[in-house]
């Protein structure tokens, strides 16, 4: 379930999200898109194309404490 709205700024630390399963449909997870380019669409679903991305783990161990 989201805990922000867009437009909301978000400080380290913050909680954005919690986890689910789709009513048992999934294994429990959380999906998270870092974007470095405002107006991207919604995808289908998983893509080659990654332009507007950044990359979680990069962005990750960059940031962290």
């Amino acid at each position: 379930m989201m805990l922000v709205t867009q437009d909301t700024f978000i400080k380290k630390g913050e909680q954005i999200a919690t986890i689910g399963n789709c009513n048992g449909t999934y294994l429990v997870h959380l999906l998270l898109e870092i974007r470095n380019e405002i107006g991207l669409d919604i995808g289908p679903g998983y893509s080659t194309e990654t332009t507007g991305y950044l990359d979680p783990t990069d962005f990750i161990y960059k940031n962290r404490n």
